[in-house]
């Protein structure tokens, strides 16, 4: 999603479910750790480094027990060594495996304590970092079916961001733009799931405007979220433009070899059976559970099968 655009924020790294542990460009060392005023010399600081880096390597390998376990032994040492900005890194870290593994109460615990921690610091309440945790906030209220903070996270975040690029204009750096359209994304989300579908489709336009400006029309982040506003439309019974729009994704998913070929396909197969291209919408699918089985993805065959089983029934 438009995440990985993001680079490595001092607080919360984030590229996707596991980059959350990866500072781009081999800079792990150099990059993370040196933000947080060590260096390789002293003893106790090392220890420190080497704990922090097994547990970003347990989380890269999908072993997020043992990652919470490693920042867990990290952060007991960098309380006994007073380390306040490695404490509070350390918390971010504990947030992201927290939410990895589902615990979003304690994720939920976790991404306060460091809000608290970082604007006591005299982090800027609108700064990138607070945007993004408050971001992953918002997400754990949505979950947690809170409503009313749920969309009050998805606000601050948008509208923030928007106050940013259009005050930076030309200048807007790309971490901003790229949170920008990652809080537009989740919003939309979160209004499609209220059945709000004006506003909705308001925010993956948004967002679609800009994914392109920064990554272009065939990246697969623009087709994502093309795809998303696809789907509100048909919903609000715009079938002959979702079509439109999903045909043209397909065209340049099939150009790119994109991974999300399948769901493109399937979400063009669903909108073409409400709109009683039978005939067509059968292509899709089937088409749709081939290319899925030829990539080995379980869950996206599933979906096929289940297209083409209301297929059958449509016909029944």
């Amino acid at each position: 999603m438009l995440a990985r655009s993001l680079r490595a924020q001092p607080c919360v790294p984030s590229s996707g479910p596991l980059a959350k542990y990866t500072v781009r460009d081999g800079m792990l060392l150099s990059g993370v750790l040196s933000w947080l005023g060590f260096s390789p010399e002293p003893e106790p600081e090392h220890d420190l480094i080497m704990t922090i880096k097994r547990g970003i390597l347990a989380a890269q390998e999908g072993d997020l027990k043992k990652a919470d376990q490693m920042f867990h032994i990290a952060l007991r040492m960098a309380v006994d060594l007073g380390h306040e900005e490695g404490q509070t890194h350390i918390y971010c870290l504990l947030a992201n495996t927290a939410l990895e593994r589902g615990f979003n109460g304690q994720a939920e615990r976790l991404f306060t304590e460091v809000l608290k921690r970082i604007l006591a610091d005299g982090e800027a309440q609108d700064s990138n970092s607070v945007v993004e945790i408050s971001l992953k906030l918002a997400g754990i209220f949505m979950a947690q079916n809170d409503v009313e903070k749920a969309e009050q996270g998805f606000e601050f975040c948008t509208k923030t961001q928007q106050f940013k690029v259009e005050l930076e204009g030309d200048d807007c750096s790309e971490d901003t733009l790229a949170l920008y359209g990652l809080s537009l994304d989740k919003q939309g989300q979160f209004l499609l799931g209220r059945g709000r579908l004006q506003e909705a489709e308001n925010s993956f336009n948004s967002a679609v405007k800009v994914s392109t400006r920064l990554l272009g029309e065939n990246d697969q982040q623009t087709l994502v979220v093309r795809n998303s506003l696809a789907t509100v439309l048909s919903l609000r019974g715009e079938t002959g433009r979702a079509l439109s729009i999903l045909a043209n994704i397909i065209s340049r998913a099939e150009e790119t070899k994109s991974q999300y070929l399948a769901t493109f396909l399937i979400n063009k197969g669903i909108v073409g059976l409400r709109s009683g291209s039978v005939g067509s919408a059968r292509e899709d699918c089937t088409r749709a559970r081939a290319e899925a089985v030829d990539r080995s993805d379980a869950e996206t065959t599933l979906e096929a099968d289940e297209c083409l089983k209301q297929l059958l029934a449509f016909a029944a």
